[in-house]
């Protein structure tokens, strides 16, 4: 089944643990600079649950070509099924239930990239307990990078979650055009 990783000879197994950065060498050096760029803290687990969700076939620049290779190497890794593909799975069970405990990269199949990217940047041990510390203290938009879409964005993923109380949602955070 490790045909793919064993064939370039790669020098460990390949876990859902790793790092994307694992995968220089088995992918495209194109796919690989997306990924890096838009994903630079992930691990395979959360880009097993991008693959799952379909959220890579939307990742600008990645293409039909690159998700047929990611799956190709997930497949390879024995962290999908073979015959599995994009947004075929039930979410509702690709998931785990997200609390304030876990870690910010859990927000990558509920926010886009970039606003992730600058919480991990921001908070590099953090949890979703501490982004909703900074939504509840109004700062989230003192975070470069970090705009309005991906506010609303981080405001809904923290809602469903529970992490912030409807009422105050609405008014935190908010820039005024």
């Amino acid at each position: 089944m490790n045909d793919l990783i064993t064939v370039r000879a790669h020098p460990h197994l390949i876990t859902a643990a790793c790092l994307i950065q694992c995968l220089d060498g088995i992918l495209p050096a194109l796919t690989m600079r997306r990924l890096r760029h838009d994903l630079p803290h992930a691990n395979l687990a959360d880009l097993t649950r991008l693959y799952r969700d379909g959220g890579l076939t939307s990742m600008p620049g990645l293409g039909a070509g690159g998700v047929q290779r990611i799956r190709e190497t997930l497949a390879a890794a024995e962290l999908i099924d073979p015959a599995e593909r994009p947004g075929r799975r039930n979410t509702a069970s690709a998931w785990h239930a997200v609390t304030g405990d876990c870690p910010v990269p859990c927000l990558y199949h509920l926010v886009s990239a970039r606003p992730v990217n600058r919480l991990i940047s921001e908070l590099p041990h953090g949890n979703l307990n501490d982004v909703a510390a900074l939504w509840h203290k109004g700062q989230l938009t003192d975070i470069t990078g970090i705009g309005g879409t991906g506010i609303e964005q981080i405001r809904q993923a923290l809602l469903n979650a529970g992490l912030i109380p409807p009422d105050r949602s609405a008014n935190n955070n908010r820039t005024l055009v």
